[in-house]
């Protein structure tokens, strides 16, 4: 639940700035802010921004005669949306019309907007969120993802990752998509049903497969980039998954050294430790390894674990809006200091701005990845705009 994100769309900067403060003393992972209803809806459209909440002032609403309304109902916004105002908050029976027609609006709250405030509409949010990801979950069974498997339905998208010394694209980050007949299914609801179903490695190694037929008709053309790939401990932890992993690399005619591996969707430490085991195995024959920041271990302890590692994360969480965040900024500093130290490259993710890619490369980071650069592309999408950076 503490991967939530959010949009404020009001006119000041200064209620903006506060209530951007608010919404991350509540955990909300992301979080982006708009001056004008306009924006936000060319953003929604394009969907450069897809938050799970849509927080908009009443006056701005007004003034578009809840044009903005219409226009989230015609385009499906499947988001939550709080609506706030000072003094009276008239037009409850308006809203309450919107509601009913499959806008999820979750009420009114009137300014100054505090946390008090605002916790009974992020509960009934989050509760309301578990329970249609709890139902998703349970309408995808093991047929579903086998049937899926069977069709090759899962194919990798691909979001460029620039080495931001050279302002160049030197990798990328494989991300995971089905599309089946019936339309797209949400990584949030198809990866926690492949853990559960047992079928997680399969889904990764279809995309690794597809990632590396990839690359492999890229080198080709001249363009050789290293490859981000997210592997599941849960998956991982098989028999044979290293030795599966190397001879797909070997089919495609790669190395080993072309791949950074991370892992996701950690369960208990039992199943870490026999992961990262193969990890290990892995890095010892060229593979690179990603991490997560490790500010919480000792000194020593981060010198054992980067003998392992190649890559230290920055997340997304960290980088979005630390220009105006002292205390973000700091940690981004700090996580690249710590790369430093560690001889890692710091890789920056989230990295949504003109003023967010301005930060990290003050802080010396080494590679920056996000919505600045190119969302997540298809194959062929994602070639072109390689060939035109």
């Amino acid at each position: 639940m503490n991967q939530r994100s959010v949009v404020i769309v009001d006119a000041d900067n200064l209620v903006q700035r506060l209530l951007m403060m608010v919404f991350d003393g509540l955990g909300f992972h992301e979080i982006s802010g708009f001056h004008n209803i306009a924006d936000t809806l060319q953003g929604l459209k394009k969907n450069v921004i897809n938050p799970d909440l849509l927080v908009l002032d009443l006056h701005l609403v007004e003034r578009q005669h809840y044009e903005c309304l219409h226009t989230l109902q015609s385009i499906e916004f499947k988001g939550y949306i709080i609506i706030m105002g000072a003094g009276e908050i008239p037009a409850l029976d308006e809203l309450k019309r919107f509601n009913s027609d499959h806008l999820k609006i979750l009420g009114l709250i009137e300014k100054p907007v505090t946390p008090a405030k605002l916790h009974p509409f992020i509960d009934k949010m989050n509760r309301e969120i578990q329970l249609e990801l709890e139902s998703k979950l349970a309408c995808l069974s093991a047929q579903d993802l086998t049937a899926g498997l069977a069709s090759e339905e899962f194919i990798p998208y691909f979001q460029p990752k620039i080495d931001i010394a050279q302002n160049k694209v030197v990798s990328f980050e494989a991300l995971a998509r089905w599309y089946r007949r019936d339309g797209e299914v949400s990584p949030m609801n198809f990866i926690p049903a492949a853990e559960q179903h047992g079928l997680s490695f399969q889904i990764d190694m279809m995309i690794f497969e597809k990632t590396c037929q990839h690359m492999q008709s890229w080198q080709v053309l001249g363009v050789n980039l290293q490859a981000a790939v997210n592997l599941s401990a849960k998956g991982l932890v098989r028999e044979g998954a290293g030795e599966h992993i190397e001879m797909l690399v070997n089919k495609y005619k790669l190395q080993l050294s072309s791949f950074v591996f991370e892992l996701t969707h950690i369960t208990d430490n039992g199943e870490i430790e026999i992961a990262m085991n193969k990890l290990r195995k892995l890095h010892a024959k060229g593979a690179q390894i990603a991490m997560e920041d490790p500010s919480s271990l000792s000194l020593e302890e981060q010198s054992q674990q980067a003998l392992s590692f190649s890559e230290l994360k920055i997340d997304r969480k960290l980088v979005k809006g630390a220009l105006n965040d002292f205390s973000k900024n700091s940690q981004v500093e700090s996580c690249v200091e710590l790369a430093d130290r560690l001889q890692l490259k710091s890789s920056c993710e989230g990295v949504e701005t003109y003023e967010d890619f301005a930060i990290v490369k003050a802080a010396g980071a080494s590679l920056a990845q996000g919505f600045f650069f190119s969302k997540p592309l298809p194959a062929k999408e994602f070639l072109a705009w390689v060939e035109n950076y």
